[in-house]
């Protein structure tokens, strides 16, 4: 390879903690219309749905396969039939902000350099490429008066962390937060309030209280399974953060994530194709790094539900071909883009 050479590793490249916008990309089927997601983002082996009242974290859990007992002796044709695609049952924790100001802005801070691309799914629509950008925080602007809601993760660890930053005049006793899927909440004997979820355990863990320059530990209050913040003086004076830190306990990794292919171009740049990646509108995603190993982009084909075959890189021109794979409705399709993942897409057969 040409260019730059260095040494590094990417770790879970399926998994992105960037919050990214919604362009129609995402929906969650059964839960979520796409128009109802602002942000979605997939961290922790689960993926986290932003709307205007709330949020909703899904985990997909493998369905073990059940393999048929054969009457009669294999036969080499018979290769194929023992193949079964994995399935999936997805669960939910869903939380939502009782009585939230539903028309309060929802804004994303610090934006990423890295952007993510998707294909149309329709060969006649081939005009344009779909871009969103990612940012490393989300605010809800207002969510409740003289109140904003700020989402973020922190690098090397696990687990959400969310803060209300109530101005003076904010009535800290408005704040209220329901989960209709919850199986159990509770306080514990730490103060941390304790969700038995869909899929398991979660954790928020007693909040801080920030003042200005005065930190002092905070209490959950929970009433009639709605949980919200004890504060001495609920009607704020001077500006006020509540900051508690969500963990999910004792998940399993989403199984399904795995590198199908890795391929380069002359000027040191790596792509990677992954499988499995939990709302992933294709199945499949091509990552590309540049020779330092930092993300450029992120491209979804546009293979619908259709299994994805392979990809490779013209290296003279720095094309990317991907290939479909089985499909028996029109045929498997070969899609070209450029190296930016930009350029309207072209289908062959």
């Amino acid at each position: 390879m040409e260019g730059q050479k260095t040494n590094w590793t990417i770790k879970n490249p399926g998994q992105s903690k960037g919050f990214i916008e919604n362009k129609g990309q995402f929906s969650l089927k059964g839960k979520l219309n796409s128009n109802e997601i602002l942000f979605a983002l997939s961290a922790d082996n689960v993926g986290y749905y932003f709307t205007k009242k709330g949020y909703v974290i899904a985990y997909a859990k493998q369905i073990p396969s059940v393999k048929k007992k054969r009457k009669k002796k294999r036969r080499p044709e018979d290769e194929d039939e023992d193949f079964e695609a994995p399935k999936y049952s997805y669960q939910y924790h869903e939380v939502e902000f009782l009585n939230a100001n539903t028309k309060c802005s929802i804004e994303g801070l610090h934006k990423q350099l890295n952007y993510y691309s998707y294909g149309y799914t329709n060969e006649t629509e081939n005009k344009q490429t779909l871009i969103a950008h990612s940012y490393k925080k989300i605010v809800y602007k207002n969510i409740y008066p003289n109140t904003d809601l700020l989402f973020e993760f922190k690098d090397d660890t696990c687990g959400i962390k969310y803060s209300f930053i109530l101005y003076p005049g904010a009535n800290s006793d408005l704040i209220r937060m329901r989960f209709p899927l919850a199986k159990t909440i509770a306080i514990d004997k730490k103060n941390n309030l304790s969700i038995e979820s869909e899929f398991g355990p979660i954790i928020e863990h007693t909040p801080k209280i920030i003042e200005g320059t005065k930190v002092t530990t905070g209490d959950f209050i929970l009433k009639n399974n709605l949980a919200g913040f004890f504060i001495t003086h609920p009607i704020i004076t001077d500006t006020t953060i509540i900051d508690p830190w969500v963990i999910i306990l004792n998940l399993s990794p989403f199984t399904a994530d795995k590198v199908l292919d890795v391929d380069y171009d002359n000027q040191g740049n790596v792509y990677a194709a992954v499988y499995g990646n939990l709302f992933s509108a294709w199945g499949v995603n091509i990552y590309k790094y540049n020779s330092s190993g930092i993300l450029v982009w992120t491209y979804g084909p546009p293979f619908s539900s259709n299994p994805f075959g392979d990809f490779a890189i013209n290296r003279r021109t720095n094309d990317i071909f991907f290939g479909e794979g089985l499909n028996t409705f029109s045929g498997a399709r070969i899609v070209r883009t450029n190296s930016n993942a930009i350029k309207p897409v072209s289908f062959w057969r």
